[in-house]
C-alpha cells in the first residue's frame, strides 16, 4: 500500500476517533453511562489503529491491536506507560458494560473512562499530525 493511501486511512480512522470522543461526551451528559464507556472505549482503539496502519501490520482482534501498541508505543516511549493501563480499563470496562447483564457502570467511572480515552485521543492526533507532515 502506497504511504499517501496508509495517511488517507489514518485520517478517516483519527477523524472517526475524534467523532465517537464527541458521542462519548454526549452519551455521557445525557446520562447514559453504558453507552459512554462503549465509544470511549472505541475513540481510544481507533485512534490506535489510526496509527498502527501507518508503521505496522494490524490485526483482527482487538487484543492483538492494543498488543502491538503497547509493544511498539508504551515500551517504545513513544507514549506515557499510563495509556497502557488506560487502555486495557477501557477494554475491560466497555466489555463488563456491553455484556454482563449485572454490571452497572457509575457516573465516576465512565467519567474517568472518558477522560482517559480523550488523553490517549488528543497525545494520537498530536503525534499522526507530526507523521503526516513527514
Amino acid at each position: 500500500m502506497e504511504w499517501q493511501d496508509k495517511i488517507n486511512i489514518s485520517k478517516a480512522r483519527l477523524f472517526k476517533a475524534k467523532d465517537f470522543l464527541n458521542e462519548a461526551e454526549f452519551t455521557l451528559n445525557g446520562k447514559k453511562y453504558s453507552a459512554a464507556a462503549n465509544r470511549s472505549y472505541y475513540a481510544a482503539y481507533t485512534a490506535i489503529r489510526a496509527l498502527l496502519c501507518l508503521e505496522y501490520e494490524e490485526q483482527i482482534k482487538h487484543s492483538g491491536n492494543i498488543s502491538l501498541f503497547r509493544r511498539y508505543y508504551i515500551h517504545g516511549k513513544v507514549f506515557p506507560v499510563e495509556f497502557s493501563k488506560y487502555v486495557g480499563a477501557l477494554f475491560d470496562v466497555r466489555q463488563r458494560s456491553d455484556y454482563d447483564s449485572l454490571y452497572v457502570i457509575s457516573k465516576e467511572e465512565v467519567s474517568t473512562q472518558f477522560e482517559n480515552a480523550k488523553e490517549i485521543v488528543e497525545a494520537i492526533e498530536v503525534y499522526l499530525q507530526n507523521k503526516y507532515a513527514e
